[in-house]
């Protein structure tokens, strides 16, 4: 009995293991990418040739925008299957004033969320929205934030409920950002 509950243990280990592979190396040099593991997929940030940015980084160092000083957005899209489905994840930090580990005690401002929309010419229109209820297990890291080249990159880990449905949850799992951020 120990021998197959450690063979599923280690089998789940190898299987997340091959997930992370599939994931671009991480980089701190302004890349626009944006990688995770969203439940059991590979999630990388794509925009499918569509005219919207893939990845889009607002840093507003000023406060002169809409939200307060040092307010850190960002926005990944992903589209698929010939444009019908979309999935953006976003998160909102406010305020970001220097790298390492974000403290969510600090933030005056805070919103993490993953948006899916399938729309197909056959089918109904589905549409979910997933948010950061639970910010014990939520981590997010600032790993460079360049304010002369207006480069931040990121690590972060959380999971994700539908408000709709309590058990409906997913995990984001060894996930990465780094780009040039505009600033205002």
């Amino acid at each position: 009995m120990l021998s197959i509950v450690f063979l599923i243990l280690n089998s789940c280990s190898d299987d997340r293991i091959e997930l992370v592979d599939k994931l671009p190396n991480a980089t701190q040099s302004g890349e626009e990418n944006f990688a995770c593991i969203l439940d059991d997929e590979a999630w990388m940030a794509d925009n499918a040739g569509y005219t919207a940015k893939k990845l889009h980084i607002i840093y507003d160092e000023s406060g002169t925008y809409i939200h307060g000083p040092n307010s850190l957005k960002i926005s990944a899209l992903k589209v698929s299957e010939w444009g019908f489905r979309r999935e953006r994840i976003n998160i909102l930090l406010e305020p970001v004033n220097n790298e390492g580990l974000i403290n969510w005690d600090e933030l005056d401002s805070i919103s993490i969320k993953y948006s899916l929309e399938i729309q197909s010419p056959d089918e109904e229109r589905i549409e979910k929205e997933f948010f950061v209820k639970d910010f014990s297990n939520a981590r997010i890291s600032i790993t460079k934030l360049d304010t002369v080249e207006n480069i931040c990159s990121g690590e972060f880990n959380f999971k994700l409920v539908n408000p709709e449905d309590s058990l409906d949850i997913i995990s984001i799992s060894n996930g990465w950002f780094d780009d040039i951020y505009r600033s205002y």
